[in-house]
């Protein structure tokens, strides 16, 4: 018998699926990029409804230009094809190179057309091509009462400032300097990074959060506050990845907690973890709230609920060995489906590991029609060839409201967000870091709980012992709701009751936004559906973030990050060649689906503000984390060959990985990534010989030789300390890294000199340091303020929304409808 939730969720709504292209539509983009990251960031805009149009950059008559990233010529021609398609079939081509001699006037015009123009410019080539004067000239040209001037979009490796700002870096040096690599793998041993274009996707969501950023904040301006139009939108690669860490640069500034790698552990929850199966690979994953005697039924072994090493995370933690042994002694009998089919009927989030031939064939993205073809006028090899689409379906609200959004005041150079009212009901990651960044920028966003204990961090007593753990074990403890709820309001509210249900209906009355990553179907059951509140505020934006999305076969699937990187093929693609998959120590997948959903959200609230009409955004993670590997499920429809696992190497780079040097854990990273790095590779470790062999200096001679090249230069490495290996490679002009731990990267000047960190008060204790959200608008600060205390705000916003009186409030606490902070 279907649940009875599910039933109506899969209802026939009231609201009209519409398409996402929608959401921009009118908007003008000049893409002038050269690298993925600034082309992901334009592709996003494309894929929303704006007119993007593409001029090819760093051309060999770009002038002081140069391909910013070399190796994307190296690629096969497949790889090429497959990446092209997936980065810009969206876009119209603009047929001419901006930087080339004669063509200043052109890109000019282009740009004064354009609202938005994305690029990737270094501090020195935005001097030596006169950028400051070609935008200075088009604001100039423009009257007082035309439109204001376009928004320039910098996409760079870190930043305009600082100095690194005039250094490029590649896919494992950003791993390296963000921290993330350090992460990745055994502990002690051969660390990891995912092979792809990990970082650069990040940047390019991260860039277009910021674009969307301002083109709301124009869409808000009523001319009345004297407010200047954002005209800079400023985003550093580097600086977005190194803020995917859930908790690890929290503990280590606050308590002194070093996270370090683990393999595919993970140093604050046990399962969270991948082990073998009778066909495979399943990846175990358990919050510490999860009853024991859920995997007591799954495994039909009574120990797991009785034997306190089993039976709570704080055993779990303490005796992983001897847990995996027992689950793996179960796991040893059943096929990797079944397995995880049994779990997941027990919502228990067990995932399976997966390759992409298996990804592409399941019928729930099917039936999500997540699935794309490129078509194409001209005969291209990627002709036809599936691709990702958007991660999320959008539906209409049901009628044209009559009003315009419920907008606060606003003063003078405000928040780009600021009067915009947010109502969050979400747990543990990705939910929550939508709502943070909503109230960074200037958004009053309301945080709905009961009962914070879903949210404890379930840090073992013994971890508060390490040195400098000065917070003590409850506030240790909450780490997780100081770090992800920071700048919201609390308001306590029993969604168990039927009165807390209807007072939300309320509230969603009077706000202009909802963000929920509850199961499909648990708002519909409470009867606070979409389609409920929309009837009601039929301008309402609402966000659902959840693990597979709606309307196909896995959507009531629980997941968690670690499930869905199985789920994706991310975890088949991560690792040692021939050793196990291997997940992030970080589970990536969270931010990456936050990231995607504030991109649709942020559209949704342009065209919430340009029309007054709302939308559902049903989001599903597992196409967000889809769409990080674009390229290589092109490549694998194009010629149908499974990508495999390759450590740390490169298809377009050699040699490319991470050496250890002499120290304690001291490793470099390292990228060749042309001809001429070769040679200063060959100088630097003092290969007379392979400096001299013609045939090494192609790509494919040194793929021939790259074990052997991998022995010797793993040698010279083991020789020397890491800084001296580093000066010699980098004054040859090699691509090398220090892989960072977290302590390293709170310290290093590739987040120093752009201040990283910031300090934030806090209501219960000593100010907190927290990671900034990398993403820097003209004429506009952030809000960093502490989370709430549980219920702090329960009073002011039933008055402030509702407009209920203090008998009405005290009627609803005595009823256990509501909770009232204490102070």
């Amino acid at each position: 018998m279907m649940n009875p939730t599910v039933e109506k969720a899969n209802q026939k709504p009231v609201s009209e699926r519409c398409s996402p292209r929608t959401l921009l539509a009118g908007v003008r983009v000049a893409d002038f990029s050269r690298t993925v990251a600034a082309g992901f960031c334009a592709k996003l805009l494309a894929e929303l409804g704006a007119r993007v149009t593409r001029c090819e950059t760093g051309s060999a008559d770009s002038g002081p230009l140069r391909p910013a990233e070399p190796w994307l010529a190296e690629l096969s021609q497949g790889e090429r094809a497959a990446l092209e398609a997936y980065l810009h079939g969206d876009k119209e081509a603009g047929g001419f190179d901006p930087f080339a001699s004669g063509n200043r006037r052109r890109a000019e015009d282009l740009i004064a057309e354009c609202g938005l123009v994305v690029e990737d410019l270094l501090p020195s080539e935005r001097e030596a091509t006169g950028w400051e004067r070609i935008l200075q000239n088009i604001e100039r040209s423009r009257g007082p009462s035309s439109e204001p001037a376009p928004i320039d979009v910098s996409v760079t490796d870190f930043g305009q400032a600082g100095a690194m700002a005039n250094t490029w870096a590649t896919e494992l040096t950003r791993y390296a300097l963000s921290g993330q690599l350090a992460l990745n793998g055994e502990a002690k041993g051969q660390p990891y990074y995912f092979p792809g274009n990990q970082a650069a996707y990040v940047g390019g969501l991260y860039a277009c959060v910021g674009a969307l950023l301002a083109l709301v904040d124009r869409g808000s301006a009523d001319g009345a506050g004297g407010e200047e139009p954002i005209t800079r939108v400023e985003h550093a690669t580097v600086d977005g990845l190194s803020t995917l860490h859930q908790l690890a640069i929290e503990l280590w500034c606050n308590a002194g907690i070093e996270t370090t790698r683990q393999g595919n552990r993970h140093h604050l929850a046990h399962p969270n973890t991948i082990l073998p199966c009778k066909s495979g690979w399943v990846v175990a994953a358990m919050i510490g709230s999860t009853p024991p005697e859920l995997l007591a039924a799954l495994t039909q072994d009574p120990g797991f609920a009785s034997d306190p090493r089993f039976s709570t995370a704080e055993g779990r933690m303490t005796h992983p060995d001897a847990f995996d042994r027992r689950l793996g002694a179960w796991l040893a009998g059943q096929t990797k489906d079944d397995a995880v089919r049994a779990a997941q009927t027990l919502q228990l989030p067990f995932g399976r590991v997966r390759g992409l031939p298996e990804v592409l064939a399941d019928p729930h993205y099917v039936a999500r029609e997540f699935w794309i073809t490129r078509a194409s006028d001209e005969p291209s090899p990627a002709s036809g060839i599936a691709l990702p689409g958007v991660p999320f379906r959008l539906t209409d609200a049901p009628a044209v409201p009559e009003r315009a959004p419920m907008l606060l005041p606003r003063n003078k150079n405000a928040q780009p967000l600021a009067g915009l009212r947010v109502l969050e009901l979400t747990a543990v990651w990705v939910g929550p870091m939508v709502g943070r960044i909503l109230a960074e920028q200037g958004a009053e966003v309301t945080l709905v709980e009961w009962n914070r204990s879903p949210l404890v961090l379930p840090i073992p007593k013994r971890k508060t012992g390490l040195p400098g753990a000065g917070l003590g074990t409850e506030r240790l403890q909450h780490l997780h709701t100081d770090t992800h709820h920071r700048g919201k309001r609390s308001l306590a509210l029993n969604l168990a009751t039927e009165t807390g249900r209807a007072l939300l209906r309320e509230l969603a009355r009077n706000c202009d936004v909802l963000v929920e990553n509850f199961r499909p179907g648990v708002l519909e059951g409470w009867g606070c559906g979409y389609d409920t509140l929309a009837s009601e505020n039929p301008g309402l934006v609402a966000l659902s973030l959840s693990g597979f999305g709606r309307g196909a076969p896995l959507e009531q699937w629980r997941t968690l990050g670690p499930t869905l990187e199985g789920e994706t093929g991310w975890a088949s693609l991560m690792g040692a060649r021939e050793g196990a998959p291997l997940k992030h120590a970080e589970a990536l997948t969270d931010p990456i689906g936050a990231l995607n959903g504030l991109v649709a959200l942020l559209a949704a609230i342009h065209r919430q503000r340009r029309t007054g009409r709302g939308c559902h955004i049903d989001l599903s993670q597992a196409e967000c984390g889809l769409r990080q590997i674009g390229e290589k499920i092109g490549l694998y429809a194009l010629d149908s060959t499974p990508p495999a696992r390759r450590g740390n190497r490169h298809p377009a780079m050699a040699p490319h990985g991470v050496f250890r040097c002499r120290g304690d854990d001291a490793w470099i990273a390292l990228s060749v990534c042309d001809s001429a790095e070769w040679a200063g590779l060959c100088r630097a470790a003092g290969w007379r010989e392979w400096l001299e062999d013609s045939a090494l200096e192609a790509l494919a001679g040194r793929k021939a030789r790259e074990e052997e090249i991998e022995r010797h230069l793993a040698r010279w490495c083991a020789e020397r300390d890491r800084e001296t290996a580093l000066d010699t490679l980098n004054a040859h002009g090699v691509s090398a890294a220090p892989m960072l731990s977290i302590r390293e990267l709170c310290e290093h000047e590739s987040l120093g000199q752009r201040a990283a960190l910031v300090t934030v008060k806090s209501s219960a204790g000593p100010p907190l340091t927290h990671l900034r959200t990398p993403i820097a608008l003209s004429g506009r600060s952030p809000l960093y303020r502490p989370a709430p205390r549980y219920g702090a705000d329960t009073r002011r916003v039933l008055r402030e929304w509702l407009d209920l009186d203090e008998d009405q409030i005290t009627d609803l606490a005595g009823a256990g409808v509501v909770a009232l902070s204490e102070s």
